[in-house]
């Protein structure tokens, strides 16, 4: 059981990494700073949005926006799609449609919960603030 743990942790802590330093490539590319910003600022603010709003809103939240919120919104899509078995592609429709299904419901939102706080500390590990820069 233990083993497993630590597995779905290096899982989430892998796929955080890879996501962020994907989107930072693509920024720098770019060659947009407030981006940069705007990922680490959205990041930082994921599980908080999620343990007040609820997962369903911030889902819908997220999808409803354009550019780095689109991107984290696939992102756990394509994340949960991973690690729990999806009847629909789509993570929103998948949780509006197992609304009898609890056990379900409370694991995708602690996977999603859980997998936020693992890009929450990358974001943080990677992207450095422009007040850092200043010193």
């Amino acid at each position: 059981m233990i083993s497993s743990i630590k597995d779905l942790e290096r899982r989430r802590a892998l796929s955080a990494y890879q996501f962020i330093t994907r989107k930072l490539e693509k920024i720098e590319e770019d060659e947009n700073k407030k981006d940069k910003n705007s990922l680490r600022s959205y990041c930082v603010k994921l599980p908080t949005m999620i343990l007040n709003n609820r997962l369903l809103e911030t889902l819908l939240f997220f999808k409803s926006k354009k550019g780095i919120h689109l991107d984290i919104f696939e992102e756990w899509n394509s994340y949960i799609g991973q690690v729990e078995e999806l009847e629909k592609d789509d993570l929103m429709i998948e949780l509006i449609n197992c609304e009898e299904d609890n056990n379900k419901i409370s694991r995708i939102s602690e996977e999603i919960l859980s997998y936020s706080v693992w890009l929450k500390r990358t974001a943080l590990a990677e992207i450095v603030d422009n007040e850092d820069d200043l010193e």
